[in-house]
């Protein structure tokens, strides 16, 4: 899904006898989908990390990200106890699948889970925290948004 955007420049250009000529131009502007603002890469020697605030588990339990990965650049996920900061087993950012290319709608997934926990694992936990993590030496990597749906 793309959002489009008509727009027009005016021009003011100087004619031939100093005259200044106003001239108006069409245009047309694409944006990707959640597209105005991206989290990037600040240094390209070392992965970036986003840490989300707390938060329980929701009941939508698939996990959806919009993000960019172009020439080798990768994304992963983990899911922690808030209290502790400890992967949930299962969930570490080692169990996380790769996620590479140009996505507006990508489900991350882990080893041995398509989707986040369940109610057994929501009881044994109070709150939440996410985490991505961006490797990109070329610095082009771009996460725009994540999400929960249902899958």
């Amino acid at each position: 899904m793309k959002s489009v955007c008509i727009t027009a420049a005016v021009a003011n250009p100087l004619g031939r006898d100093g005259k200044k000529r106003w001239r108006a131009l069409p245009g047309l502007a694409t944006l990707r989908r959640d597209g105005f603002t991206s989290l990037n890469v600040h240094d390209k020697n070392r992965p970036g990390t986003l840490q989300t605030i707390p938060f329980d588990l929701p009941r939508s339990r698939a996990l959806f990200v919009n993000v960019k990965c172009p020439r080798g650049a990768t994304l992963r996920a983990e899911l922690a106890d808030a209290a502790t900061g400890k992967p949930v087993p299962g969930f570490a950012f080692a169990d996380s699948h790769l996620l590479q290319d140009d996505h507006v709608r990508a489900q991350v997934t882990w080893k041995l889970h398509n989707t986040l926990p369940d109610e057994t694992v929501a009881a044994a936990v109070e709150n939440v925290v996410l985490r991505f993590e961006l490797q990109d030496a070329r610095g082009e990597a771009k996460l725009y948004s994540f999400w929960f749906d249902e899958k």
